[in-house]
């Protein structure tokens, strides 16, 4: 959510959802806006598919078309509770205004039924689409396809877990107009993902795959209006040749070549500075660039005066390190991550986590709750998707947590329960930073002096300390709201069990600092600025940094003699 100081925008406050299924591999990101104008009125804008290049609807008319029978039912979904009389009286006026029909002239009306809904969303098609629409039946077929394929295409196909969601996203925009939340930190680590090689090279073959279907239709439009049939092998062959795109290697090239990587959410703006050359001067230089963080900038100018992409929060705790980032312009636009900091991969699929949820007995689907009830529940979401509610939320929480440290739930799992927002996040998608930690109860360490002599003897692994509980990795959301760590053991004895509870116990504290931080004497007691011309100048030293460099071919390299 944020408003308008913070986005080029014609709206007073936007709302903003990026639906992409996290476990398909080949989809690209269908963006949803909510715009809440200086009318007080509240627009609809689907980036996707049909409805791309269209106008916005108005919210309430999306109600009505995804089966929502009267104006009180979309007050309860949006509200939640009808004594909120602050936020009802910024939905009722709306819902109040007649609509404008673009194909019948003059034509006004209150729209208070699905039928009427469909028909009015139906001619915001593109011109494309829309001609081929040819009946009312056609016309509401084509409606209905496309909002189950294009609106919170995450979500999947039951309209009334749409609703739910619409709802919720409504919430949340009136609660920020209303000046009850404060606009999404877009800077908070814990809101972002880094992007991984695969998912970088997916996203260009998905870019010339859309561009190929796109000069398909094109193509296939053309010669649609033309006089003879199109369906025969030299027509079609000829179509395909055109359309299909021939150099996905050779954009590849490019792109590793000069850095500049398409942007899948916005295809007209590029990003820049994705790949840069990794030296190896030295053993840690070749670390140090495997391990870097790289913020693309749109448009490849990285002269912003906007300070605050730049700045160190305490989100990038025990994530990135607070040093090793270059001098000038890329100062805080290029970080490396802490020595034990990891990308989840995502690799594990969440419909069972999905069905682990749904199926105790204190959860509730999202689709059983009733909607005059939706203020009594703890919200559920995982990977974003709106699944149930529950009125015990720290039982779940428990519960799942459970399952992870047993081993039931892939390690990589997020789970948070954030009391403010009334809502149980579960994650298991990619590129999220996370780090190890040791677990604590009753402050005293799981890790026993036992498995310390056991680990020495090689008898126990990494894996059988996560497999047993007593490590845990952590991700950013669940750090900040339910975890609280320990520099160190010293800490643990020095607390009063019945005033500070800790939960858990970082493994070293100069695990918060990067590979070339972390190798400077004292860091703590010098200057930062000292710290970072160390980083800089440590990583220039030059050394033998394989054993077989007379087999490599590299364009350049620097070897101690």
């Amino acid at each position: 959510v944020r408003s308008r100081e913070n986005l080029k925008s014609t709206y007073l406050y936007v709302c903003e959802v990026s639906s992409k299924k996290t476990h398909h591999r080949t989809s690209m990101p269908f963006m949803v806006y909510l715009g809440y104008d200086e009318d007080g009125v509240i627009w609809v804008h689907i980036i996707a598919g049909y409805f791309e290049n269209s106008k916005p609807i108005p919210l309430h008319v999306l109600f009505y078309a995804l089966g929502v029978r009267n104006d009180a039912e979309i007050l309860q979904y949006c509200c939640e509770d009808f004594d909120d009389h602050e936020l009802m009286d910024l939905l009722i006026r709306p819902m109040r205004m007649k609509v404008q029909f673009t194909d019948t002239p003059n034509r006004e009306e209150y729209i208070k039924d699905q039928e009427t809904a469909i028909e009015y969303i139906g001619q915001h098609f593109n011109s494309f689409y829309k001609g081929k629409i040819n009946s009312e039946e056609e016309r509401k077929t084509y409606v209905l396809d496309n909002l189950t394929k294009y609106l919170f295409f995450h979500i999947g196909d039951d309209f009334r877990i749409k609703t739910y969601y619409l709802g919720y996203l409504t919430n949340s925009l009136l609660k920020m107009v209303t000046g009850r939340i404060s606009a999404t930190d877009r800077d908070n680590y814990g809101n972002k993902r880094i992007d991984l090689a695969g998912p970088l090279i997916l996203s260009i073959f998905n870019y010339d795959r859309l561009m190929s279907c796109r000069q398909i239709n094109s193509s296939v439009a053309s010669e649609l209006r033309k006089a003879y049939h199109i369906i025969n092998p030299e027509n079609m062959k000829a179509i395909l040749s055109k359309a299909i795109r021939p150099d996905i290697t050779g954009r590849l090239k490019r792109s590793f070549s000069t850095g500049t990587w398409v942007d899948v959410k916005t295809i007209s703006s590029q990003k820049k500075g994705v790949t840069v050359l990794m030296t190896r001067k030295c053993t840690l230089d070749t670390i140090s660039s495997m391990r870097r963080v790289v913020r693309p900038v749109l448009g490849g100018s990285q002269q912003s005066k906007d300070t605050r992409i730049r700045e160190m929060t305490n989100t990038q705790f025990g994530m990135v390190c607070p040093y090793e980032t270059p001098e000038g312009s890329s100062t805080g636009l290029v970080k490396n991550l802490s020595l034990f900091a990891h990308v989840s991969i995502g690799d594990q699929d969440e419909h069972p986590i999905i069905n682990m949820i749904l199926s105790d007995a204190k959860v509730l689907p999202i689709t059983d709750v009733h909607v005059s009830e939706l203020k009594l529940y703890t919200k559920i979401f995982v990977n974003g998707s709106y699944i149930a509610g529950t009125r015990h939320p720290r039982d779940v929480c428990k519960r799942l947590r459970g399952h992870r440290s047993t081993g039931r739930v892939f390690f990589e799992t997020e789970i948070v329960m954030d009391n403010e927002e009334n809502q149980i996040r579960v994650f298991t998608d990619s590129g999220r930073p996370m780090w190890p930690l040791m677990v604590v109860k009753n402050n005293r360490l799981l890790i026993t002096s036992e498995d310390i002599s056991r680990i020495r003897a090689g008898k126990v692994t990494w894996n059988n300390l996560l497999s047993s509980g007593k490590i845990e990795w952590m991700g950013i959301q669940e750090t900040q709201n339910n975890v609280m760590v320990a520099a160190s053991q010293i800490d643990l004895f020095r607390a009063n069990s019945d005033l500070l509870q800790y939960t858990h116990c970082m493994i070293h504290p100069s695990t918060i600092l990067g590979a070339s931080a972390s190798l400077i004497p004292f860091s703590n007691h010098n200057p930062a600025a000292r710290n970072l011309f160390q980083c800089s100048m440590g990583k220039q030293a030059m050394a033998i940094s394989t054993m077989n460099y007379n087999h490599k071919m590299p364009t350049h390299s620097s070897l101690l003699f």
